[in-house]
């Protein structure tokens, strides 16, 4: 979005909230449990990734004859697997922040509270802009794992679809930050980063009618 951060209040638009990079789960809660069209469509998908993953294992034993240790073991390595690809996820987060003109992308980790952010300094991001840019892991990595189930085994069938379920379940920030800007509908809503006071930013302004 053509605009400064400093230049947000001159054309008609109020700071709202804000998340702080060192305490984000109050915000993510909050938002993630709000019903809006991503939060239903991304609920519906975790159960049905994990009805299909549920079913998968029960063909697996009772048709394939695979011990249910060894399913167990199978879907461990898909949970290992995905949190190996977070450094993935979060460079497609910095991909698609540069892809919406962001120059200054960052990533943010907290090991000790286990989650990890890409930031993008002092952008500021409309709703469709900030949808691509959190959107863009989940479906790309999901679409991969549901084109590699056509090409692998039973067994592995386990592990990649275990991959997706926990995938999604990390994704869960993203969701909610999406489900922020629905939430606001009534209103126009763009965001910034700001890495030095390691906060994010939202700012409100009313729809033109």
């Amino acid at each position: 979005m053509d605009i400064k951060p400093e230049d947000l209040v001159t054309n008609g638009y109020q700071l709202n909230a804000q998340m702080e990079h060192n305490n984000i789960v109050p915000f993510i809660g909050l938002y993630l449990k709000k019903k809006t069209t991503v939060t239903i469509c991304y609920n519906l998908f975790l159960i049905g990734l994990a009805t299909i993953l549920g079913f998968w294992i029960y063909v697996a034993m009772t048709k394939y004859g695979y011990e249910i240790s060894t399913c167990l073991n199978y879907l461990s390595y898909g949970i290992a697997l995905s949190f190996a690809l977070i450094p993935l996820h979060e460079f497609l987060h910095v991909k698609a922040y540069q892809w919406q003109g962001a120059k200054h992308t960052a990533y943010v980790v907290k090991l000790k509270k286990l989650y990890f952010l890409a930031v993008a300094d002092k952008f500021v991001a409309n709703k469709m802009e900030f949808t691509k840019v959190a959107l863009a892991p989940l479906v790309i990595i999901s679409l991969l794992g549901i084109l590699v189930l056509f090409f692998t085994s039973m067994i592995w069938s386990v592990a990649i679809l275990g991959l997706l379920l926990t995938h999604a379940l990390l994704s869960a920030g993203d969701i909610s930050l999406v489900s922020y800007f629905q939430y606001y509908a009534s209103a126009e809503v763009v965001t910034y980063d700001d890495t030095t006071l390691q906060i994010s930013y939202f700012y409100h302004k009313p729809l033109s009618v």
